[in-house]
This record gives structure tokens, C-alpha cells and sequence, in this order.
């Protein structure tokens, strides 16, 4: 025991890599472990958020909120037969589109989202609920403000009060949300409904122009009223709305699942990469230590003896 400890003491250099080796392997592990762990409280929240709503879109197909891909939007006529409806709270219409042309081709775009309601610092939308950690809210009566996920300020090269250039417009950032740890937000910028519809449209092809911007909602989520059962209203709607499909909870929940797989994917992936790297380092260079020891040891012998 006491040899074995006193050839560890001998080769310090080698000691300490393969003692590093071991502890990112574990911090790795760990890891991992905790994106697990995070990555299912999140979807609980979502989860939490959206069971007791109903979604609808139009029936000719789903536009895209991960890309804000258009290509049949709910139109202003469609949300006003949805209003109309008995049973119906509110309307909450949702429209998306990439911080640039590119986001799009990207895995995780940053994205601009417009379609929240609440009050204070806390809001909520399609995308679940959020909270300001710096300045305020904005109310949806508003133009040209924004509110800022903390990745996408960090992106923007801004802090709140600052005005930057988002798609050609002037946008002041007065506020920033609580992290989330859930790119849909952290990585978004939050624009009053009209704004966003109004740059959609702007983002389009020029033969497309004067589409009206109230006509350009992806989905609209449906806030029942107290008592109503969600279900049972979206029976309601599929029969009196028939423009629009109804997308229930389970359509959701597998529509939520394959975005948290998504970026989950993409954690564990760069995760990986980097235990690669890591673990095939440190062999090379114990490896290489252990040769040049041996060998400086070798020289000083023969050196000695002439």
C-alpha cells in the first residue's frame, strides 16, 4: 500500500491527469443527470399551463411556431366566430417569425413572439407562462416594445431601456424575463400582437403585401370560462367553427414532447462532444508525460555514466 502511494507521490503529473479524468467524467455525469431533471419540470410547467385550454388553427394545416413558417393562418373573421362562441372567455391569438432570415435553418432559432395577456410582471401565451426579472411588461396596446427571453438579450448586445434594430423596426427592450431554461423563451423576443402580425407580413414575398396583418394568427389558444369544461367546448367549436381544427390535449402534449426532445437532444449531443474531446485528451497527454519522464530519466543515467 505504502509503495503503491509512494509511486503516486513519484508521478505527480500522471496522478493528477488520470484523477482529473475521473472527475469530468462524474461532473458529466451529473450532468446530464440534472438536464434530465430540468428538462422534466419544465414540460410539467408547460404541461400545467395548457391542459385546461383549447388550441385551434386552421383546418387547411398547421403553421409552424418553431420556424414561423406561414401557411394558413387564422384569419380576424375565424377569431370573431371563435369569440362569439358560448362558453368562450377569450381569444388569445399567437403569431411568430425569426429574428432574421437565417433563424430559421438553425436548430434552436431565436424567435419573435407576439400574443400574451395578464397583468403585472407575470404574463402568459401559447408558449407558457413568464416573468419579468428586470423592468416591466409591456401592455399589448403598445408599439415598438419589447421584452426580451435572457438569452436573447445577450444576443442583441442590449440591456433593458435599450432601443435596437429588430427586422428594419426600432424596438425598445423594457423588460427582461426570468430565465426559463427553456429556449422558446429564453431565446425569444416578446412584441405586442399587432407588431409582430405587422412584421410577418412585412417579411413576406411583395406579391403578399397587402395581406391585412389581423389576418396573419398561427394558433389561437381559447380560454374557457370558470366552469366550462375544455373539453366539451371544443366539441362546441369543431361544430360551429368549421374553418378551424380543434387540437386537443394529447395533440399538444405529443407537439410539446417533440420540441423538449429537440433541445434535449441537442444539450446531450454538445454534451458528448465535449466528454469526447475530454476523454480522448487525457490519455495523449498522460501518455505522453509517462514517455517523457521515463526517457528524461534514461538521458540523466547515460549523461552521468559518461
Amino acid at each position: 500500500m505504502l509503495s503503491a502511494l509512494r509511486q503516486l507521490g513519484q508521478r505527480r503529473l500522471q496522478t493528477s491527469l488520470t484523477v482529473l479524468g475521473v472527475a469530468v467524467g462524474a461532473a458529466v455525469f451529473v450532468m446530464m443527470g440534472g438536464l434530465g431533471v430540468n428538462a422534466a419540470q419544465v414540460m410539467n410547467r408547460l404541461f400545467d399551463y395548457h391542459e385546461d385550454k383549447v388550441y385551434v388553427v386552421n383546418a387547411e394545416g398547421l403553421s409552424s411556431l418553431q420556424t414561423g413558417t406561414i401557411e394558413h393562418p387564422l384569419t380576424a373573421d375565424m377569431v370573431a366566430e371563435l369569440e362569439a362562441i358560448d362558453g368562450v372567455e377569450m381569444v388569445l391569438c399567437a403569431a411568430a417569425l425569426g429574428l432574421d432570415d437565417e433563424e430559421v435553418l438553425q436548430g434552436i432559432p431565436y424567435m419573435i413572439y407576439g400574443g400574451t395577456t395578464g397583468s403585472g410582471d407575470k404574463r402568459e401565451g401559447f408558449w407558457g407562462r413568464w416573468e419579468i426579472a428586470e423592468g416591466r411588461a409591456f401592455e399589448e396596446s403598445e408599439t415598438g416594445v419589447g421584452v426580451a427571453g435572457a438569452d436573447m438579450l445577450t444576443r442583441l448586445d442590449a440591456e433593458v431601456g435599450d432601443t435596437v434594430t429588430v427586422r428594419g423596426r426600432k424596438i425598445e427592450i423594457v423588460g427582461v424575463m426570468k430565465r426559463q431554461s427553456w429556449p422558446s423563451l429564453d431565446q425569444c423576443l416578446m412584441l405586442p400582437l399587432t407588431n409582430t402580425q405587422e412584421m410577418t407580413v412585412e417579411a413576406l414575398p411583395a406579391v403578399f403585401q397587402d395581406v391585412d396583418p389581423a389576418d396573419m394568427a398561427m394558433q389561437a389558444v381559447i380560454y374557457p370560462e370558470e366552469g366550462v369544461d375544455p373539453s366539451v367546448l371544443a366539441e362546441r367549436i369543431a361544430a360551429e367553427v368549421p374553418a378551424v381544427k380543434v387540437m386537443d390535449i394529447a395533440e399538444m402534449r405529443a407537439m410539446l414532447e417533440e420540441t423538449s426532445w429537440m433541445v434535449a437532444s441537442a444539450a446531450l449531443l454538445a454534451t458528448a462532444c465535449l466528454l469526447a474531446i475530454v476523454a480522448g485528451a487525457l490519455p495523449i497527454v498522460n501518455t505522453m508525460s509517462v514517455s517523457v519522464a521515463d526517457q528524461t530519466r534514461d538521458i540523466g543515467v547515460k549523461r552521468a555514466l559518461g
